[in-house]
């Protein structure tokens, strides 16, 4: 019996042998970061286009007053047992930066690596962007958040697994994020703000409007100076829907909720019956179409 128990007790030992080194090994390798900085600057005229790609690490593009785009590209080694290992991990991360033109083009490349439990080096890149205000965005960004300011022109941002964040840009805003929040801060023009997983805040001054959220709440300030060019869309699949108004805004309102109440702050001349899932009429005078949906949450639609 004496011996039996002890065979019985050996595969516990091995596992717990186990996890003291893969904890110990974890440690080890958290000790082992080293930093890689890479700076660059394109001279260009008129209006630029600036592409950036990245995976794991932050962006940070904001708008400056010089002919030129500045580019200072960090990369971040984690979980590396030596300075060594940590070198060797950044070296096999390409940080390409070039230009064509008034194209500038700038990218994070990873290499296929074999990562077992995670315990190979963590690299990072983090970009640090400086342009003119005056350019073209098409920024894409992976496990990691995004932050773009002081833009005029079409803005493309999207990013999976990381906040997004855009200040003081205008003209053709589209941003999109999953399993992130999104946040728009005044924001100018035609503007679409669509998340996944996420809540999401926008307020400006808008021509066109479309703002979605499949799992988050929907705050949305329209300052004063909006005139809706067309239909607006605001819409939530599972989350609740603050809408807030200038003095004097018309448009014509079609509100529904599946499973909340609706208010709304401003007098509306209802067409149709009444319901408390559904709201349809004219705000002051009417206008284009503002139609506001939430499949499982309420709608408040209050004055700015």
């Amino acid at each position: 019996m004496h011996r039996r128990s002890r065979w019985n007790q050996l595969p516990r030992l091995v596992v717990l042998v186990g996890a003291l080194a893969l904890c110990a090994a974890s440690q080890g390798f958290a000790q082992g970061t080293v930093t890689d900085v890479i700076a660059r600057s394109f001279p260009v005229k008129g209006r630029t286009l600036i592409m950036v790609k990245n995976v794991d690490g932050r962006i940070r593009i904001v708008s400056g007053t010089q002919p030129e785009v500045n580019i200072r590209a960090t990369k971040e080694v984690l979980r590396a047992s030596s300075q060594d290992e940590a070198r060797r991990a950044a070296a096999e991360v390409e940080v390409r930066l070039e230009q064509f033109g008034n194209r500038v083009e700038i990218e994070a490349k990873y290499p296929k690596q074999w990562n077992f439990f995670g315990m190979k080096p963590k690299v990072l890149v983090h970009f640090e962007v400086v342009a003119p205000a005056a350019s073209d965005l098409g920024v894409r960004n992976v496990d990691g958040p995004l932050v773009a300011e002081g833009f005029e022109g079409h803005i493309d941002l999207a990013t999976v697994d990381g906040s997004l964040t855009a200040r003081q840009c205008s003209g053709t805003v589209a941003t999109q994020t999953v399993d992130g929040s999104l946040e728009l801060r005044n924001v100018h023009g035609d503007i679409s703000a669509r998340t996944t997983d996420g809540k999401l805040s926008v307020d400006g001054v808008f021509r066109t409007l479309e703002a979605q959220s499949t799992d988050g709440n929907i705050l949305v300030t329209v300052e004063p100076g909006s005139k809706m060019g067309g239909e607006w869309s605001i819409r939530s699949t599972d989350g609740s829907i603050h809408i807030e108004l200038p003095q004097g805004f018309g448009a014509d309102l079609e509100a529904r909720s599946g499973d909340g109440q609706i208010k709304c702050d401003y007098p509306v001349t209802i067409s149709g019956s009444v319901d408390k899932h559904r709201l349809t009429g004219k705000i002051n005078d009417g206008g284009n179409l503002l139609r506001v949906q939430s499949s499982d949450g309420s709608i408040n639609i209050s004055k700015f």
